[in-house]
């Protein structure tokens, strides 16, 4: 296993798992709204990965020329190039994106609370909300597009 994207891919698949764990076991238990803003991070930080591993596996088998440093860059590249290329599904890229923008909105932000517990964002851009039952949707959605990576990298040399 000496490629980096199979390296990079087990390493999106551990967060996904991680943040799953988070999600269905942890907050449950704790119910601690802090944690959602934990899961939201976690979840981020496994599709970027995940992206970032079938950016390089496109790069390895020369059908990208490189994989992009900048997140925004890898977005760009993953949506105009892999998107169409392996019918990765528009709700799927929804959540890609909308995580992104909750990151975006988080540096960007005013002011963070807890308010029927949600996790609110307050930036310029107004108010966002991140529920559990939001989360868990993303989760799955991010599930479902790790399996097609998976599948994809394992069958296609």
């Amino acid at each position: 296993m000496n490629n980096p994207y199979k390296e990079t891919l087990l390493q999106a698949n551990k967060l996904l798992r991680t943040t799953d764990h988070l999600a269905y076991v942890t907050y449950p238990f704790l119910q601690e709204y802090k944690l959602l803003i934990t899961i939201t991070e976690n979840l981020y930080n496994s599709i970027i990965t995940l992206i970032t591993a079938f950016l390089q596996f496109e790069a390895y088998f020369g059908r990208i020329q490189y994989t992009p440093i900048d997140i925004n860059d890898k977005l760009q590249v993953f949506k105009e190039h892999c998107a169409r290329r392996y019918n990765i599904e528009e709700k799927q890229l929804k959540v890609i994106q909308d995580l992104h923008n909750i990151k975006a909105e988080r540096k960007s932000s005013i002011m963070e609370f807890n308010r029927n517990n949600k996790y609110m964002i307050y930036s310029n851009s107004g108010l966002k909300s991140i529920s559990i039952g939001l989360l868990k949707e993303y989760i799955n959605e991010t599930k479902n597009l790790t399996r097609k990576v998976n599948l994809i990298i394992q069958n296609d040399r």
